[in-house]
């Protein structure tokens, strides 16, 4: 599902000063009046607020993920055992994966765009500005943290059901075990009282 699929909005407002440069505050985006017709001012501030709207995609994504797997701690708590089939659990932790390798590989979430590269100093600024405003480093940082947590929980639930498989066929094997040595016994009882019975 591409990021086109999700609608996210970003509000903030915008003031036109006769004295102050541009600078963000309180949600509020600052532009001298003079600077209010100056495309690369603007074009500054929307490259961070376009990186902020994507990146709130994979915020309510990651948030949808911890939803799905919330019940899980409670499951193991309450029933000794997590109730979801292994091919649930493999899509799942499928899907956390996407989402990580999204965040990290396939976005462009913290890369400075090109159009900085040789744009003045200002511009630079107050792009930089805007995405510390928006606490962009520390969201994705925190999606980061939210999915290896969930990636280490399905680990461990995955590796705790292969647990209870294995233990469940050890049982088996256990009994199948002791039907064979309890046939083997009847057999050896049998074989000793039909030999007692013909001696007779």
């Amino acid at each position: 599902q591409g990021v086109g699929a999700d609608v996210q909005v970003e509000e903030l407002g915008v003031v036109f000063s006769s004295d102050q440069p541009p600078h963000i505050q309180n949600d509020c985006i600052t532009i001298s009046k003079r600077d209010a017709h100056d495309h690369a001012i603007k074009l500054a501030v929307s490259h961070a607020l376009a990186q902020s709207s994507k990146l709130l995609v994979y915020e309510g994504r990651v948030w949808e993920l911890v939803e799905k797997v919330r019940e899980l701690p409670e499951s193991l708590a309450v029933h000794g055992e997590i109730r979801m089939s292994k091919k649930a659990m493999a899509k799942l932790m499928g899907t956390v994966f996407i989402q990580k390798s999204e965040v990290n590989l396939l976005s462009s979430v913290l890369d400075t765009p090109e159009f900085f590269w040789s744009a003045p100093d200002v511009l630079q600024v107050l792009y930089n500005k805007v995405t510390e405003y928006l606490d962009l480093e520390q969201r994705v940082a925190l999606v980061n943290s939210r999915t290896m947590l969930i990636q280490s929980m399905l680990r461990i639930w995955s590796d705790h059901k292969a647990h209870h498989h294995l233990a469940k066929l050890d049982r088996i094997i256990i009994i199948l075990i002791a039907v064979e040595v309890l046939m083997a016994a009847a057999e050896v009882v049998g074989f000793f009282f039909h030999r007692s019975t013909n001696s007779r």
